[in-house]
Formats: C-alpha cells, structure tokens, sequence
C-alpha cells in the first residue's frame, strides 16, 4: 500500500474513532434521562399518599431501570466500548484502548451472570482483546492471567458451538504458549502446543484448505520448542510432517510459491 493509501486508512480509522465516542456519549445520555425520568416517577409515587398501588407502582419503575440496564443499555455500551477499544489499540492508543476494554469487560462479567448463554462469549471476546493488548504493551504475567481466565470460559462454548469456538480456542491457546516460549518457559509451551495441535488437526480434517497452513506452522513452533526441551525425536517428526504439508499445499496451489 502506498502513502496516500496509509494516510487515508488513517483518516478512515481516525473517523471511525470519533464515531464511536461520540455514541458512546449518548447512550450514557439517553440512559441518564431515561433513568432519570423513572426516578422523577417515583419520587412522585411516594409524595402521592392516596395512591393505594403507589408501592407497587414503585417496585414496577425499579424493574423497568433494571429491565432497560440489562436489556438495552449495557448490552450496547458494551459493544461500542469493545469496538472503539479494538480501533484504538490497532492505531497504538493502548491506554485508552484498555480503559475501554475494561469497562466493557466489567460490564459483560455482571450481563453473564444473568444470561451466560448470550453474554459469556462476550466476555470471552474481550478478555482476549485484553490479553493481546496486554502481550502488546509487555505486560506478560497479566496477559498470562488473562488467557488463562479466557481458557476456563472456551472449552464450555467449543461444545456447544464447536463450528465458531474451537478456531478461537485454538487461537487462546497457542497466543498462550507463544507468551510462555518467549519468556523462557518451554516446558508449558510444549504443553499448550500440544494441545493446540490436537484441535488444529480436527479443524484441517473438517477444512483443510483453510486449517492445514496453520497446521503446519504449529507443527514448526512446536519442534522448535521440542528441540530446546531435548525432545528431538518428536521434533524430527513434526518438522516432516510440517514439510510434507507444505509441499502439498505448494503442489495445489503453485502460484502462492511463485507469489512468496
């Protein structure tokens, strides 16, 4: 890409940025005068003392503001934050991307406790967001933490929707033992790209043209890190296995070679 097609993406990423704040300064507006008007409501509910139902008319206004947190307001801040926060760590605004992330992963924790089903995903989205900006600032004992809180929501949604989870279960763990061989720790990154492997090879099964790539790089990040555990034999066969994938991949699509 040239420099004016930079520039332009930058501009676009830019507008895109001013967008999304400036929505996320009304909805904290509409929730404000919506919530605020149901307070008006039942501060004249317990002013008018004739009203027999005035007490059930206030338990109703407090399930409305409940009702419009959970199901309208928090929902879309949610997303607005999360989305804003991805465009900001993409153009290196860390910091007011990882306030964004948090806040909507504060927001996202108490949806799920409620309705785990829609929300836990959710949570899981952001908190990988978190984690790469978290590797991307040097911050790795955080990102590990991250992760790891991260592996213990994906497994339980790889089963119900392996289709969509088990590519980013994949993804979880090999960012994690990436973490792990980088600072020295080769025994748990053996450990989770083991693991790592054994899911990309269900995945190339079902689509090859699409997993066996990945496959193939893993199978190199993994003799790379048997080799420093003295475990050469199994290195050996993963290089092979890494090399026979890639002739093949070569073999069907020659101009991605000719391209390289």
């Amino acid at each position: 890409m040239d420099t004016e097609g930079r520039i332009n993406n930058l501009n676009s990423t830019v507008n895109k940025i001013e967008t999304l704040e400036a929505e996320i300064e009304v909805e904290k507006l509409i929730a404000k005068e919506e919530i605020g008007g149901i307070f008006k409501e039942i501060e004249r509910l317990q002013l008018d003392t004739e009203n027999k139902n005035r007490f059930t008319e206030i338990e109703k206004c407090y399930a409305n503001i409940e009702y419009f947190l959970e199901k309208a307001y928090f929902p879309d801040l949610s997303m607005t934050l999360n989305n804003l926060a991805n465009l900001q760590a993409g153009t290196g605004r860390y910091k007011e991307a990882e306030a964004n992330y948090s806040e909507a992963l504060e927001i996202r924790r108490k949806l799920a406790e409620t309705n785990p089903g829609v929300y836990l995903p959710r949570q899981a989205e952001t908190m990988y967001n978190l984690a790469v900006l978290q590797v991307n600032t040097g911050r790795y004992e955080e990102a590990e933490g991250t992760y790891t809180e991260t592996l213990e929501l994906v497994p339980k949604l790889a089963e119900s929707y392996p289709g969509t989870y088990l590519p980013f279960l994949t993804m979880i763990l090999n960012n994690l033992a990436d973490l792990q061989a980088g600072t020295g720790r080769y025994k748990e990154a053996e450990a989770n790209y083991s693991e790592t492997l054994k899911i990309s090879r269900k995945l190339a099964e079902i689509n090859p043209e699409e997993y066996l790539p990945d496959l193939a790089t893993l199978l190199i990040n993994l003799a790379v890190i048997q080799n420093k555990t003295g475990n050469e034999k199994d290195a050996q066969k993963n290089y092979a296995e890494a090399l026979e994938i890639r002739k093949t991949l070569e073999e069907k699509n020659p101009e991605d070679r000719t391209n390289a």
